[in-house]
């Protein structure tokens, strides 16, 4: 995996591969709403997935935690190109920021966006994360997608990857997840009128998981 990532940093070479009906339905979504939200994991080809989102004509913005030095940008080929042939770049959203990168995201999203998260990994006060079952045990899952979705009235695909040969990754579309607006105002209130839709995400990582078990990247007990 790390040597695909630097030969399609350095090449441009990595073979995305979807079923036309996921690209037809990303499509489909971005266009009623303007926006969208892809929900990841820590899996598969994950960081090589924007060359599988040239099919969607859209500004992106990509929430990733940098080392210092900037060095995880070498990984990733951050510029792309639009159907006008106009190079485009990719917003790099640093969760780290000042209240964890919201105001950026909700400002991605309002700009027509394609934000693309991670959505297993937590930061911060553990206040914005529920607990949800996840391979016979329970770990802690973030609501900042969830919330983020029910406040700009966004869908949310849950993407996977899976690397299926040298230099080659299949990608799909595992579910859509619709968060109601006001989500969280009223009857049950906080980040635990989240967890239902957190548990549908972890749900669909822990069948990735079961799938691709040598393909999931969790260097730390979620357990813990």
């Amino acid at each position: 995996m790390l040597v695909d990532r630097a030969v399609l940093r350095i090449m441009g070479d990595f073979n995305a591969i979807g079923k036309n009906d996921d690209v037809h339905l990303l499509q489909q979504l971005y266009a009623k709403h303007k926006r969208l939200i892809l929900l990841t994991g820590h899996v598969g080809c994950w960081q090589m997935g924007f060359s599988y989102l040239d099919f969607l004509d859209a500004p992106k913005a990509v929430v990733m935690l940098m080392e210092h030095g900037d060095v995880d940008k070498h990984s990733f080929k951050w510029k792309m190109y639009g159907s006008e042939g106009k190079e485009k770049e990719i917003t790099v959203i640093n969760p780290a920021a000042p209240l964890g990168g919201t105001l950026e995201m909700l400002t991605a999203l309002r700009e027509n966006s394609v934000l693309c998260i991670n959505g297993d990994r937590t930061m911060g006060e553990s206040r914005h994360n529920v607990l949800v079952d996840f391979l016979g045990g329970r770990i802690e899952l973030p609501i900042t997608p969830f919330k983020i979705a029910a406040t700009t009235d966004t869908p949310i695909a849950v993407v996977f990857s899976s690397r299926s040969n040298i230099g080659e990754g299949l990608f799909w579309v595992s579910k859509v997840i619709h968060v109601p607006t006001g989500t969280g105002k009223g009857g049950i209130r906080g980040a635990a009128a989240f967890t239902p839709y957190a548990q549908k995400f972890s749900t669909e990582l822990e069948r990735y998981c079961q799938e691709n078990p040598y393909q999931f990247y969790n260097f730390y007990n979620m357990w813990n």
